[in-house]
């Protein structure tokens, strides 16, 4: 066994004695490479990394409505999980509500990661916070937001209160002989480098109304919506697996009015007048 522990030691020695001079031994992060590095890359091999404790990682409280929750994160590395992340296992009560758990080995520790959570691939999602975890655990609620789009929020026990109001801008009313249950409206820019604002499957709509003896879904959409001229949009049965192009490189200006054909086939005016 000593003589195991030897050359163990020996090989840390030939590592510490290659790498030193790029730094790359400077485990602590101290700007210096010391003996005490060398211990801890030593201590690493010998023993593995430290199992994180039972109370660490993030823990969500679903509020969207969510039938499962799974949390992904990348880069993956090839050694975390492939989407949709890891399931939760089991649920835990703080701050008056119950957060889902989810089994995170060491491989999520000390690594600054990016965090999605997710209903388990059934086509919802939104992008958490990016983080290094550590031994303190994270909190998060997942919801859907005043504006109809899944949002998030990390607790800490106070009363979060109300979400700040954003600033409103124009409508989109569709009238859809789809067959579908539940609608969402997805919109992508290439100048925006992706979303505007909501990931997919977007906003969910605020509230129907009736024009004309028709039934019209109300996608009440702010501000930053008219702030590119380049918007594509996307309507789609809440991430069910059904969904349809609408208007492509769209500058939005003014309130629309779109009809969307059982075929997915769509007319967009001014008016709500066939």
């Amino acid at each position: 066994m000593k003589k195991i522990l030897l050359s163990s030691m020996m090989l840390m020695v030939a590592i510490f004695a290659a790498n030193a001079q790029q730094n790359k031994c400077d485990v602590n992060g101290d700007g210096h490479v010391t003996s005490a590095d060398i211990t801890e890359i030593y201590n690493y091999l010998l023993n593995g990394p430290e199992e994180p404790t039972e109370n660490a990682g993030i823990f969500i409280c679903n509020e969207a409505g969510w039938e499962s929750v799974a949390l992904y994160a990348w880069p993956q590395n090839d050694i975390l999980p492939d989407w949709p992340g890891v399931v939760a296992t089991g649920t835990v009560e703080k701050y008056g509500k119950t957060y889902s758990k989810f089994d995170l080995n060491n491989n999520y520790f000390g690594t600054e990661l990016n965090f999605i959570a997710n209903n388990n691939d059934g086509g919802q999602q939104v992008d958490l916070m990016t983080t290094t975890l550590g031994d303190e655990p994270i909190y998060v609620t997942v919801y859907i937001n005043s504006v109809g789009a899944l949002s998030y929020r990390i607790d800490d026990g106070t009363d979060p209160g109300d979400d700040p109001q954003p600033e409103m801008g124009y409508t989109m009313y569709v009238h859809s002989d789809l067959d579908w249950e539940e609608y969402a409206m997805y919109v992508w820019s290439n100048s925006a480098g992706g979303n505007v604002e909501a990931g997919w499957p977007g906003i969910r709509p605020a509230e129907t109304t009736t024009i004309n003896g028709e039934e019209w879904l109300v996608f009440k959409m702010t501000t930053t919506y008219s702030n590119y001229n380049d918007t594509n949009w996307i309507i789609n049965n809440n991430g069910g697996g059904s969904q349809f192009d609408l208007m492509s490189n769209y500058d939005f200006q003014a309130d629309a009015y779109v009809r969307v054909a059982a075929d997915g086939t769509y007319t967009i005016s001014a008016s709500p007048a066939n």
